[in-house]
């Protein structure tokens, strides 16, 4: 299993605005406030990352969401990724910044490892077991040894990947076929190129699809914490 996509990200710019409005109530669904929060707020291109530090006070269970790769040329303001402010490391819910991570997984072309449940082709990575949205759900409050919420397909759940519903402490892991995934995915729309390609971006046709199904624009629900209830 590889832990690591071969990917750094640099700390360009910091800015903090007031706005009351936008920090509590800002929420994944499309709304006004969402639109006046990265409005003025976006910058950078397709592989710069905006993330936006919010409250989620109306959906308190919320910690994160994201856009993919190919909404981007149809929609490159809305490009970038909201996270709950607290859910970075050193804030108050405790959290190793996991739910940042997740989210870059997204924003780099990665679904949820429960995409599509206990059926084919779930999230279009070969190496991800099968995984049962309801038991994702769960929140895995706890790191269990083990759990196979599709037992009648192969392999246990990835309850050790960032891309799966887990507590922080739990997620610690992309697989290969994630990282081919990913990459093909920026390359084909982020326009990411490696001087040193690796074997996973040479094998990427073969371990994700280039074209992506049950894409949604923007909407997704990241992990909850290890003390609250499902999203």
């Amino acid at each position: 299993m590889g832990k690591f996509a071969p990917l750094t990200f640099t700390l360009v710019n910091t800015t903090r605005t007031l706005y009351e409005e936008g920090f509590l109530y800002a929420r994944e669904l499309v709304s006004d406030i969402r639109t006046n929060v990265i409005t003025p707020l976006h910058t950078g291109g397709e592989l710069d990352i905006n993330v936006y530090t919010v409250s989620f006070s109306l959906v308190p269970d919320l910690r994160g969401f994201s856009s993919f790769p190919w909404d981007y040329k149809n929609d490159t303001i809305d490009d970038g990724i909201f996270i709950k402010w607290n859910s970075l490391p050193g804030g108050t819910l405790g959290s190793n910044g996991g739910s940042l991570v997740h989210e870059v997984g997204h924003w780099l072309g990665l679904y949820h490892t429960f995409q599509d449940g206990c059926t084919t082709p779930n999230d279009e990575v070969d190496d991800t077991p099968a995984e049962d949205p309801i038991n994702a759900n769960r929140g895995l409050q706890s790191c269990p040894g083990s759990f196979d919420s599709c037992p009648t397909m192969a392999g246990q759940d990835p309850i050790h990947n960032y891309m799966t519903y887990a507590s922080d402490e739990c997620r610690t892991e992309f697989t290969p076929g994630q990282v081919a995934r990913l990459l093909d995915q920026s390359a084909t729309y982020r326009f990411l190129t490696l001087t040193c390609p690796t074997n996973a971006s040479r094998n990427a046709t073969a371990n994700g699809n280039t074209n992506p199904t049950g894409a949604h624009a923007t909407v997704d629900s990241a992990p909850i914490s290890s003390t609250s209830s499902s999203p």
